[in-house]
């Protein structure tokens, strides 16, 4: 039932954010991440045989998620010493994050990627963060915070970028993005009446093609076992209320004027 409910949510388009261009808490706090877009090389045979190539990092260590037998392997980059990685990675800090996960079945003997997509990811989690300090039982869900939009079209992915939030089962199935495209994760929580999730995303409501304080936030709520696709928590009129009441009553330039 939740690979349904997981299905129909990723077919079910969430409302983008404007103007088009796009776990723990506090993404936002990530430190910067830069990975440049290259061009793809079709012939994966001749990267295959060029010794040359960086190999694809196994991070060290693993997860072993529940008693399913199940080992969650991320997929770290290249350091920065790697000179035949230059140009194509850089960071600015000495943990670029993710660019893949493996799903290892140790009980069937098989192993699948998370995602053929290009993903910067910067953070996985599978106890979700509440705002409660009552311990809950985990969702059947992992959440991955990423970036795969280069909305500043500076050639690169980094965490200036919008970042993500994705979900997928916990055998790595049906993964999919659940925050809203071009708007960017601030923080998530999870509601513990109602197991829902509440994300905090950022809109770059003044069209400078960056994330910043002087851009609006929306708060959505997403439920993913209902399969039914986010929604804002406070109406555009609601929030407009709000704003003129604080000015109103705070804003000292429009009480003068």
């Amino acid at each position: 039932m939740n690979k349904l409910l997981l299905s129909a949510l990723a077919v079910t388009t969430l409302a983008a954010c404007t103007p088009s261009r796009s776990g723990t808490p506090d993404a936002a706090d990530a430190a910067e991440q830069i990975i440049q877009v290259p061009s793809p090389i079709a012939d994966s045979a001749a990267i295959v045989a060029d010794t040359k190539a960086p190999q694809a990092l196994i991070a060290p260590g693993f997860t072993e998620l529940d008693t399913s037998g199940i080992l969650l392997f991320p997929l770290a980059f290249p350091s920065d010493g790697d000179k035949s990685y230059t140009g194509s990675l850089k960071s600015r800090n000495e943990s670029p994050g993710y660019w893949n996960f493996i799903f290892s079945d140790s009980k069937a003997g098989t192993s699948r990627l998370l995602t053929r997509d290009k993903i910067l990811f910067l953070d996985y989690n599978y106890n979700q963060p509440t705002a409660s300090d009552v311990p809950l039982p985990p969702l059947p869900y992992l959440f991955f915070s990423g970036v795969a939009t280069d909305y500043n079209k500076d050639k690169y992915l980094t965490s200036s970028d919008p970042v993500y939030l994705y979900v997928s089962d916990r055998a790595g199935n049906n993964f999919h993005r659940i925050s809203p495209e071009n708007c960017s994760l601030v923080r998530w929580n999870r509601i513990n009446a109602t197991d829902q999730l509440l994300l905090t995303v950022m809109r770059d409501t003044n069209r400078d093609r960056a994330f910043t304080e002087e851009d609006e936030t929306a708060q959505i709520m997403v439920d993913l076992a209902s399969g039914r696709p986010g929604t804002e928590l406070f109406q555009q009129n609601f929030k407009n209320e709000i704003k003129v009441l604080y000015n109103q009553q705070w804003n000292q330039r429009t009480n003068k004027e």
